[in-house]
Parts: structure tokens; C-alpha cells; sequence
């Protein structure tokens, strides 16, 4: 019986090895040129206004504004924070449970991210559970640099795939 246990025992570390040795692939860096750049299809972006199908939303960036703070509400030096204001309708016959943090981000023409704000007064909330048929309406603030061109980006399923893109021009 011991033996047929240490007979599985090597059987098993041997395939094992054998998997791990195969895994690997050895990749040898090399420079890159502008050539050498893969020909990817860019994804669709959208105008401020326009109502987008996404998944079981309906979701619509009604507009952005930059707002240099108030009092209790200071973006960094040298930065603005860009209010984006949109709506998500719930299309499903489920509910659906949205996240500002989650599913909202800007990012510039440079690919840089945009972190999200934390601000008072703002006009209404893009989190929460939107039931079946119904939507919600408010803004979201991210923390920009002034004078860069901005996409604002929502991500439909938090945990999935796939993004709306609103391309937004210079943040002032």
C-alpha cells in the first residue's frame, strides 16, 4: 500500500515539473518602433448628450463642468476637480446596484487615470440599487489636471467588461 502511494506521489511531482518546465517562455526584450505598434480598432466614443445602451443600463452624460473648489472642497495645487453629470436608467427587469467608485473614471490623453473625489455639494449620487424600469441622476467629481484633454469613462458591470467613452475635450 506504501508503495503504490509513493509510486502516485512521484507520478504526480513528475507531472508537475514537467508543467511548470513548459510554462515558461522565454521572451527577449528588444526595442520597439513606431512600426512595430499593433493596428488595434479604437473603441467608439460618445458626445455629451448622447443616450448609450449599455448592458441593462441606459446611461446618459448630461454635461461636465470644472469647479476650482470652495471653502471645505480644495483640489490639488495645480488641478481642478471636473464635475460629470449623468444619468443611469435601469432597462432590466432586475435590479441594479451602482457605484461611483467602481464604475466611473476620467482619464486624459495621455492615459493617466483621474481619482475620484470625494466632495460636498454635489446635485444627487450615481450610487445605490436603481430597481427595475426606474433611474438615477447625479454627479461624480474627479481630481484633473487643468488644461488637458479629458475622456470621462463608465464601466457598466463593475466586476465585467466593457466601457462607455464620452470624450470631453480640454478640462479649463
Amino acid at each position: 500500500m506504501q508503495r503504490i502511494a509513493r509510486i502516485a506521489l512521484i507520478v504526480v511531482v513528475a507531472l508537475m515539473a514537467c508543467a511548470v518546465a513548459g510554462c515558461g517562455e522565454t521572451v527577449k526584450p528588444e526595442k520597439a518602433t513606431p512600426e512595430d505598434k499593433p493596428k488595434v480598432a479604437q473603441p467608439e466614443t460618445f458626445a455629451v448628450g448622447d443616450v448609450v445602451k449599455a448592458g441593462k443600463v441606459q446611461v446618459t452624460l448630461h454635461g461636465t463642468r470644472a469647479w476650482k473648489g470652495d471653502q471645505f472642497n480644495k483640489p490639488k495645487d495645480g488641478q481642478v476637480f471636473l464635475i460629470a453629470e449623468a444619468t443611469i436608467e435601469n432597462t432590466s427587469d432586475k435590479a441594479y446596484h451602482a457605484s461611483s467608485l467602481m464604475q466611473w473614471h476620467a482619464v486624459d490623453n495621455d492615459g493617466v487615470k483621474a481619482n475620484i473625489s470625494l466632495v460636498t455639494g454635489l446635485k444627487g449620487s450615481l450610487d445605490g440599487e436603481i430597481g427595475p424600469g426606474r433611474k438615477i441622476r447625479g454627479e461624480v467629481a474627479f481630481d484633473v489636471a487643468a488644461g488637458k484633454k479629458y475622456e470621462v469613462v463608465f464601466e457598466p458591470e463593475a466586476l465585467g467588461s466593457g466601457q462607455v467613452i464620452w470624450s470631453i475635450g480640454e478640462v479649463k
